[in-house]
C-alpha cells in the first residue's frame, strides 16, 4: 500500500495512508511525496488525490427543497454525499498483478518448454551417439569375423601346402629308400698294387646323389689274390656325406692281393629317415628300409 508525505511549509509529516491523508485537509498546492516520485509535487498533480479538489455543487435553493422526497427511503437514495472512485487504484493495482503474473506464467510455460526441447535434443543426441557406437562395434566385429575366416582360410591352405609337400617329400624319400642304389654308390680310387702281391693307397670314395645328407655309410672292402681268392676284409666308415656329393677315406694298406672289391653294408640317413639293411620301422612290404 502507498505512504504518503506532506509539507505545510515548515514541517514534513508522514506517511499516511491513502484513508489518513484525506483527513489532511489537503489543498491543491499542498507539497505530496511517495515512494517512487523523484521530487516532490502537489496534491493537485496526484491522480488519486485529484477527486478531492473537484468542483462542488451549486447552493440549493429553496424551491428545490420541496422536490426533495422525505422519506428515509428516498433521502437516503439522494444522499448528498458524494461518491468518489476509492477502488480506482486498487482496480489498477490489481489489473497490473494479472498481467505481471500472465507474464511470469507464460514465461515459466516457454521455459518448461524450451527445457523439455532441450532435453528432447540431447536425449536424440545421446541415442544418435548410442546407434553410431553401436554401428561402429558391430562393424569392427564383421571386420574382425572377416579377418578370422582369411586368417583361418590362410591356415589352411598353408597346412594343406605343407601337407602337399609332406605328402611328396614322403614320396620322394621313400624313393631314396626303395631304390637307393642309384642314388648311393661306392668305389675306389686308382691304387697302387704289386704283381707279386700288396695293395696300398686305396681310398674308398662314396657318392650320395640324394639331396639330403647321409650321416654314415659302411663299406667292406675285399682284398682278392691274384688266383681270384679273397684274402682279407676290411670295413671302412665314412661319415656326413653332403648332398649331391662325394668324400673318399683311406684304406688300410694289404701286403697281399692284387685287386679289391666293394660293398655297402649300411647306411644311416636320419634326414630321409633310411635305415639299411634293417629298417626296423618299415613295413616290409613296400617301405622296408624306414626308420625313425
Amino acid at each position: 500500500m502507498r505512504k504518503y508525505f506532506i509539507h505545510d511549509g515548515q514541517n514534513e509529516k508522514g506517511p499516511f495512508d491513502f484513508e489518513q491523508l484525506k483527513l489532511e485537509q489537503l489543498k491543491k498546492d499542498t507539497p505530496v511525496w511517495y515512494e517512487g516520485l523523484e521530487s516532490w509535487t502537489t496534491a493537485n498533480e496526484v491522480e488519486e488525490l485529484k477527486f478531492l479538489f473537484s468542483v462542488k455543487p451549486p447552493p440549493l435553493k429553496s424551491s428545490n427543497i420541496e422536490s426533495i422526497p422525505t422519506s428515509p427511503l428516498a433521502a437516503s437514495s439522494y444522499s448528498t454525499t458524494p461518491e468518489y472512485p476509492f477502488d480506482e487504484p486498487k482496480k489498477k493495482s490489481f489489473l497490473l498483478s494479472v498481467i505481471i503474473g500472465g507474464i511470469i506464467v507464460v514465461g515459466i510455460i516457454g521455459w518448461l518448454l524450451y527445457q523439455n526441447s532441450n532435453q528432447a535434443e540431447k536425449l536424440d543426441t545421446v541415442q544418435q551417439q548410442f546407434t553410431q557406437l553401436q554401428q561402429e562395434q558391430q562393424q569392427k566385429e564383421r571386420e574382425q569375423q572377416q579377418k578370422e575366416q582369411q586368417q583361418l582360410l590362410l591356415q589352411q591352405q598353408q597346412q594343406a601346402e605343407k601337407d602337399r609337400v609332406n605328402a611328396a617329400l614322403t614320396e620322394k624319400y621313400m624313393g631314396y629308400r626303395n631304390n637307393w642304389r642309384n642314388y648311393i654308390t661306392a668305389t675306389s680310387n686308382r691304387y697302387t698294387y704289386s704283381e707279386l702281391g700288396g695293395i696300398s693307397d686305396l681310398a674308398v670314395v662314396v657318392y650320395n646323389q640324394t639331396d639330403k645328407t647321409i650321416d654314415e655309410i659302411q663299406v667292406r672292402v675285399d682284398y682278392i689274390k691274384a688266383n681270384g681268392g679273397k684274402y682279407k676284409s676290411e670295413t671302412v666308415s665314412v661319415t656326413n656325406i653332403g648332398a649331391n656329393s662325394s668324400k673318399s677315406v683311406y684304406a688300410p694298406t694289404s701286403e697281399r692281393g692284387t685287386s679289391v672289391k666293394m660293398e655297402i653294408e649300411s647306411i644311416m640317413a636320419k634326414s630321409f629317415h633310411f635305415c639299411y639293411p634293417y629298417g626296423m620301422d618299415g613295413n616290409k612290404n613296400f617301405d622296408p628300409y624306414f626308420c625313425k
